[in-house]
């Protein structure tokens, strides 16, 4: 995720532009956040440093930085909390990623 030579983080430091900022902000906690929950469901006792700082306060900082490049964000996050609810039930039998773009109209 961040090494000196490449790293998407290096990407989000030359923009300039505020939107692809929170856009990358986005990006970069969505794989952080998918993998310490991947790390954490494998039952590793060590995580690599930048995953050992990750909890669920990165969340809200995805969700402001969503908020701030997406227009009608509250429309797409409102289907999204409808759709883990569905998935946490046990609601959603089928094919997930089908079920997923079809939730959020992708």
């Amino acid at each position: 995720m961040d090494n000196e030579e490449n790293s998407i983080t290096i990407i989000q430091d030359m923009s300039d532009n505020e939107t692809d900022v929170a856009a990358w902000n986005c990006i970069i906690d969505a794989v952080a956040y998918t993998s310490r929950k991947a790390f954490e469901k494998e039952g590793v006792k060590y995580y690599p440093e930048p995953i050992a700082l990750v909890d669920d306060t990165l969340v809200d900082h995805f969700m402001d930085c969503f908020e701030r490049c997406v227009e009608e964000s509250d429309s797409y996050i409102q289907r999204i909390v409808f759709l883990l609810e569905d998935c946490k039930n046990g609601n959603i039998t089928s094919d997930i990623q089908a079920e997923v773009l079809k939730k959020l109209q992708i």
